[in-house]
Order: C-alpha cells, then structure tokens, then sequence
C-alpha cells in the first residue's frame, strides 16, 4: 500500500512536470521564431507530441492505482 502510494505521488509530479512541458511547447510552437523555423517546429511538435503521448499513459497507470 505503501509503495502504491509513493508511485501515485510520483506519478502526479511527472503529470503535473508534463503539463508543465506541454504548455511551454505550445507557446514555442506559437511564437513567430520557430513557427518561421521549419526545422524547429518540427522538432517542437515532435517533443510536443512525445509528451502528449507520455502524459496520456501516465494519467491511465495513476487512474488504475487509484482504482486498487
């Protein structure tokens, strides 16, 4: 029970450090420096996308601890 716990809370720190990341990224990919950038906003919107996709398999593994 323990060690569920401290994975919850660790999971909630990434979540939040993730949403964090995601919501810098998208005011990057929105600034007129890298939006003119082709090369960096590809890479923007790959990190961005990384991210997402991170974020999303966190939420499930914390919402099936929180289900136990």
């Amino acid at each position: 029970a323990v060690q569920r716990k401290t994975r919850i809370e660790a999971l909630e720190r990434s979540i939040e450090e993730t949403e964090t990341l995601i919501s810098t990224l998208e005011a990057e990919i929105a600034s007129p420096e890298i939006s003119a950038d082709y090369q960096l906003l590809s890479e923007k919107c790959e990190e961005l996308e990384a991210a997402k996709n991170s974020l999303v398999e966190m939420m499930d593994e914390w919402a099936e601890l929180c289900e136990e």
